[in-house]
């Protein structure tokens, strides 16, 4: 295939993949909109955007243009228990791997995504909340908590610029902490070369997500969180590198 038709294919399916996400975006704002202002059980309506932005995601991330995706979960973890979700952050993607996990957690979102004029609306409305502002918002995470909600954060705070696993910032173990919650670890590998922060274009190729095995709180009760959080950061860039070297 000609260098031309590579671009030109990259385009289309550049295209599609963004004008999908605008469409879907604006869409569900609405729905969630009109859903929780006509609404008598806001929980259930809630309880209902949840299911449904699941099942929309795990469906996009299995069909964008010209990739394949694999999921791997060898101990079957339901997430059926609150717990802090954390994941390595290479693409715009990440969000919807995410998402596409269980449909009980809050992904805290960065000033950029809380802002955005398409999908503000949308993530208000399924309790996400903006890491600038987390002092603020520790009662209703703990309240989203007993609510059977897992909390989802990406600890590096942004998408890699050069394909490695960066420093992770401290604040998603220390609520782990505060909440008493298991941290779930999930590792993202491909997704980088496919829509990287730089990437205009998204180009085609293998990408895979693996939920890693469950950090029980109470096994590793005492131990601190700065130190934990150096333990997951290690676990992740040791898991990462043995995904590299499987592709």
């Amino acid at each position: 295939m000609t260098k031309l038709a590579i671009t030109i294919r990259q385009i289309i399916y550049t295209f599609v993949m963004i004008a999908y996400f605008l469409v879907l975006s604006i869409l569900m704002s609405i729905w969630s909109v009109v859903a929780m202002s006509i609404s008598g059980n806001k929980a259930r309506s809630k309880e209902s955007l949840h299911k449904c932005m699941q099942r929309i995601t795990r469906f996009t991330i299995n069909h964008i243009p010209g990739t394949s995706y694999e999921y791997r979960n060898i101990t079957h973890e339901k997430f059926d228990k609150p717990s802090m979700i954390v994941s390595n952050h290479q693409s715009s993607i990440d969000l919807l791997a995410m998402m596409s996990l269980t449909d009980k957690m809050v992904i805290l979102t960065n000033k950029r995504a809380w802002e955005n004029p398409v999908t503000h609306l949308l993530i208000k409305n399924l309790d996400f909340l903006p890491t600038y502002a987390l002092e603020d918002n520790m009662e209703k995470l703990a309240q989203l908590v007993k609510e059977g909600y897992s909390i989802m954060v990406f600890p590096e705070g942004t998408r890699t610029l050069d394909g490695k696993i960066h420093r992770f910032h401290r604040g998603a173990f220390y609520m782990a902490e505060q909440f008493g919650l298991d941290i779930v670890p999930v590792v993202i590998d491909g997704l980088f070369e496919i829509y990287s922060k730089k990437a205009w274009l998204l180009s085609p190729g293998k990408f895979s997500v693996e939920v890693l095995p469950r950090i029980i709180r109470k096994e590793n009760a005492g131990i601190d969180y700065r130190i934990t959080c150096k333990n997951v950061h290690k676990l992740f860039i040791d898991k990462h590198e043995e995904m590299c070297n499987n592709r």
